[in-house]
């Protein structure tokens, strides 16, 4: 009875109440371990599937390589280092070059488009850089980013907005660059102590998108747990578990939301679906990539 008044005073303001089990992901990952299995689980629920790094892509569409991704160098350069205030310091050293070398002005820019291929991207700021099958639009995306932002930034005990930047690119302020360095480095020591420890919770795994070529070939694109995720792998995990709520489809190109409301235009989100596939990172972090160099070598 209660549950019923409690469910209809909910769906007032457009709320349901949805059992905990429904939200655990269905472990696949001792049957098949193919995440096209998505499709055939209804009810809200997600899969869980045991991933190759090598097929990761971050945000916005970095590999999960020490020479690509940032977090991924940071903890890779770490291994050799024994004492905390050495690792801090190295970690802090990492990411500030990043940040100052890779500081997109554009949404369009961090995609790795030109300018004029989508308009609107065009006067839009880097974490406003929507894929072209997501469900938000454009002004959507970027206002979840910046609430995402401070909420992150009020869990690590600072008021910050996105006006002292964000995780995955540049100009950030110092107080910003503090807030990454001491979350990357205490989910790392938490990590290389107690070893990697999921859980069906919300937010107990790594989130992902999986996008499919014609071929079947699949990549995994992190949506939540971009942190972990480069941890593990500059740990040297070779695989993952990572939880599979959406797959895309690249014959189903003109049906993507993003396309068929005229945002994208079909070639452009082909080709972003494409540098995301082969793992190739936009011009603006060409500079970072290739001239800094890996420090741990």
């Amino acid at each position: 009875m209660l549950k019923a008044q409690l469910q209809k005073i909910l769906n007032k303001f457009g709320y349901q109440v949805v059992p905990l089990d429904k939200l655990k992901p269905v472990d696949v990952r001792d049957h098949h371990n193919d995440p096209k299995a998505l499709n055939y689980f209804q009810n809200l629920q997600t899969i869980l599937i045991d991933a190759p790094v090598h097929l990761g892509r971050g945000l916005p569409l970095f590999l999960f390589t020490a020479k690509e991704h940032p977090f991924v160098r940071a903890v890779e350069a770490t291994k050799k280092i024994s004492n905390s205030k050495e690792k801090k310091s190295s970690i802090h050293k990492i990411l500030k070059t990043y940040y100052e070398n890779v500081q997109p002005e554009t949404a369009a820019e961090i995609l790795g488009l030109n300018h004029g291929d989508v308009k609107l991207l065009d006067d839009k700021p880097s974490w406003a850089a929507v894929f072209p099958w997501d469900s938000y639009d454009v002004d959507q995306w970027q206002k979840k980013h910046e609430k995402s932002v401070l909420s992150q930034n009020l869990r690590q005990g600072k008021i910050l907005t996105i006006d002292d930047g964000w995780a995955w690119s540049g100009p950030v302020s110092d107080k910003k660059l503090s807030i990454e360095v001491n979350k990357l480095y205490s989910l790392l020591t938490n990590i290389e102590k107690n070893g990697y420890q999921r859980h069906d919770k919300i937010d107990g795994d790594i989130t992902a998108v999986v996008l499919l070529d014609s071929s079947g070939k699949w990549c995994w694109q992190a949506r939540k747990g971009q942190h972990r995720a480069s941890i593990l792998s500059g740990l040297g995990y070779k695989k993952l578990p990572i939880r599979i709520d959406k797959l895309v489809f690249k014959k189903d190109v003109e049906i993507w939301p993003n396309v068929s409301s005229g945002l994208f235009p079909k070639k452009i989100a082909l080709k972003i679906f494409d540098n995301v596939f082969s793992g190739n990172s936009p011009k603006v972090a060409e500079l970072w990539i290739e001239k800094t160099p890996l420090q741990f070598k």
